[in-house]
């Protein structure tokens, strides 16, 4: 499973227990639903914090590696006019 998915599973099953506890405490109201957003989103921050390190650093390498492909791909892609026009100083 992507650590992704994983992450924002996590994220989602902290937030369906915090606001089911508060539909317990206070009722189905708006507040239930706000207190329960609130208090999921410090509990995230902390519990999760080494799980969402992980998915940064997956995500940056990924990143990383889509632009090294790119800039691959462009230097392929140049033609030899484009070098000898590099040469020459000519814009």
């Amino acid at each position: 499973m992507s650590m992704i998915v994983r992450y924002s599973a996590m994220r989602l099953l902290i937030f369906a227990v915090s606001f089911l506890l508060f539909i317990w405490i206070l009722g189905p109201t708006i507040w239930a639903l706000v207190w329960g957003a609130l208090v999921s989103m410090v509990l995230s921050f902390f519990l999760l914090q080494h799980q969402r390190n992980a998915v940064a650093e997956q995500v940056d390498t990924a990143v990383q590696s889509r632009m090294e492909r790119r800039r691959a791909q462009a230097a392929e892609q140049r033609s030899d006019e484009d070098d000898e026009d590099d040469e020459s100083g000519y814009v």
